[in-house]
């Protein structure tokens, strides 16, 4: 009888998770950005439009153009390892992507600075340095108006 109730709870519990709807491996980013406390967010295009008739502080996810530094992606990683601060890093060993997040300006500037990732040996606050002082950007816009936008930048890091 105990050897039936063990096999009962065990096909139960099997068939159970075998019952639940499957759900997504990777939430997608909406949801991961509200996860990381950016509740401000705004994905819906729509709705974006609606709120930029009468709010210019929204931070916006979904533009019809992105912001872009200078020169593109490209220069953003030659300005972030020109500025990075080595010194002090001793025998740091660090393998990875830091991932830092920032606010682009209406006017370009770089503002709310957060770091998503870090790799060790306090990288990642190095690159918030680097990054808090890079040049203005070109912002981002919708319905051709300069806009606030969030912008997620991952930068990968091989230090021996």
């Amino acid at each position: 009888m105990k050897r039936i109730m063990i096999l009962w709870a065990v096909l139960s519990l099997g068939l159970g998770a075998f019952a639940q709807p499957a759900e997504p491996a990777y939430p997608d980013d909406g949801e991961l950005f509200r996860q990381l406390g950016f509740p401000e967010l705004r994905e819906n295009r729509k709705g974006n439009e609606s709120i930029l008739l009468r709010d210019d502080s929204t931070v916006f996810s979904d533009v019809d153009v992105d912001p872009q530094y200078p020169g593109g992606i490209d220069s953003v990683y030659e300005w972030i390892s020109r500025n990075f601060d080595y010194s002090g890093m001793g025998d740091c060993c660090a393998i990875g992507r830091v991932i830092v997040s920032f606010i682009v300006e209406t006017d370009g500037s770089i503002t709310d600075i957060v770091k998503l990732r870090d790799i060790g040996c306090r990288i990642a606050d190095r690159v918030v340095n680097a990054v808090s002082i890079m040049p203005k950007w070109i912002p981002g816009k919708l319905n051709d108006k300069a806009v606030r936008v969030r912008y997620v930048l991952a930068y990968s890091f091989f230090i021996r």
